[in-house]
């Protein structure tokens, strides 16, 4: 690695600013050989409109270009951050299914990059992307500075997540007691309030109490919701 890219790496790591990591995140990536960088954190709560927030350097006029044509629904690059950790590297034949945006994307200087996701919790991913307007990336050249972007998208998973999670996340209504979250792991299995009881050696009672107590404090209207958000927000 890079002395003064790891020097810089170690430097991001103890920034504790906001605005002063992305100044050092924006000469890092530029020192790296990109132009341009976007970190992006999707938030899956609620599943049927996941939640997103980036940061980018892009230009203001791709910007508002990739608002305005509603890019984000169809490209290839979040698709596969969401579904998938493994590094990508942009090219043509990502793009096949839009080459409208490949074309769109390149008249603005956006022609080759790397994008790597992370998943933070069973609901949270966040995909840092670095490009630039020129030179294809050789194997030799991703063989020297993968592990620099590996470390990177560490970091930049770190501090994004510190300033914007606590913000996406929803908060339950008071914390869940040890035995309501007991509760609703044996019902993410399917086990019913008697057969809890059993396990519990409580009443069936007491376990719909429980049960119950569990729903209101994640403020859901039945045991089912209750179950996935808790598992959504990684306290079960």
């Amino acid at each position: 690695m890079n002395p003064c890219i790891e020097e810089q790496l170690h430097l991001l790591l103890a920034y504790e600013g906001y605005e002063e990591f992305i100044s050092g995140l924006s000469k890092t990536v530029h020192d790296l050989g990109f132009d341009y960088f976007a970190y992006g954190m999707r938030v899956s709560i609620p599943i049927t409109q996941p939640q997103y927030r980036l940061h980018n350097n892009y230009p203001t006029a791709w910007q508002q270009r990739y608002e305005s044509q509603a890019y984000l629904a169809n490209d290839p690059i979040v698709k596969h951050g969401i579904e998938s950790t493994v590094p990508i590297v942009w090219g043509e034949s990502l793009f096949k299914d839009v080459p409208h945006l490949w074309e769109d994307a390149k008249s603005f200087g956006l022609c080759f990059g790397w994008m790597q996701s992370s998943f933070l919790n069973p609901s949270t991913v966040g995909m840092l992307t670095v490009v630039r307007s020129h030179d294809e990336l050789s194997r030799r050249e991703l063989l020297e500075k993968t592990p620099s972007l590996l470390w990177l998208n560490q970091i930049a998973q770190a501090k994004f997540q510190a300033a914007w999670l606590d913000h996406m996340m929803p908060k339950p209504l008071k914390s869940l007691s040890r035995r309501e979250l007991e509760v609703l792991k044996w019902c993410s299995e399917g086990r019913t309030s008697y057969e809890i009881s059993t396990i519990l050696n409580v009443t069936e009672r007491t376990a719909g109490y429980h049960i119950g107590n569990a729903i209101k404090k994640l403020n859901v209207s039945n045991k089912t919701a209750a179950v996935i958000l808790a598992f959504q927000l990684g306290i079960i």
